[in-house]
């Protein structure tokens, strides 16, 4: 008898953990800064791979928003997408059909839109932008970088003998500047 209503109370705590403790109401929103773009020199960048899949798919289960961000010579914020949490009285069933819907209209979105219309490559403005767009928001903050590297526009010009520079030079030199984005928050 004793084993048995033990076994009931655990079923009951377990019980409860799961239908208070592992709320979806609870789960902070997901923001995404996605930077990168085709260019001449570098077509077919994994925009969309995995990493960005399940980033996008978190997004869209628990609401957030998608900023796009070319990394050409002319730094531009293509656009932004915002997406809401399924509606919680749907099945689960139904939610997770309304998060895969939504997750493969951005991803699509995205290969659409991730194009370069000028030419250079300015890596580091793209990634400052990039911080810009995730300050502000509450939640949890990805960044997604997708690029050669290889920017061609100064302070970064790598076809100015920076394939050959030391990293710590580089890098010092830039924080002198005050070019390197504040990413910690």
């Amino acid at each position: 008898m004793m084993k048995k209503a033990t076994t009931l109370i655990l079923a009951a705590i377990l019980l409860l953990g799961i239908l208070t403790g592992c709320n979806a109401e609870d789960t902070p929103m997901t923001h995404i800064a996605v930077v990168g773009a085709d260019h001449a020199n570098s077509r077919d960048l994994p925009l969309t791979g995995e990493s960005t899949t399940k980033l996008v798919d978190q997004m869209c289960r628990t609401g957030g928003q998608l900023t796009l961000i070319t990394t050409e010579g002319n730094v531009r914020v293509v656009d932004t997408v915002k997406t809401d949490k399924p509606d919680s009285s749907l099945t689960t069933t139904r939610q997770d059909q309304i998060v895969e819907a939504n997750t493969h209209k951005i991803l699509s979105w995205i290969e659409r839109k991730a194009i370069a219309t000028t030419p250079e490559l300015d890596v580091l403005s793209a990634v400052q932008k990039g911080a810009r767009a995730l300050a502000d928001q509450e939640g949890n903050r990805y960044m997604i970088l997708c690029s050669t590297l290889l920017s061609t526009v100064d302070p970064l010009d790598f076809r100015n003998n920076l394939l050959d520079a030391d990293p710590v030079e580089i890098t010092d030199k830039l924080q002198e500047m005050g070019e390197i984005p504040d990413l910690k928050e």
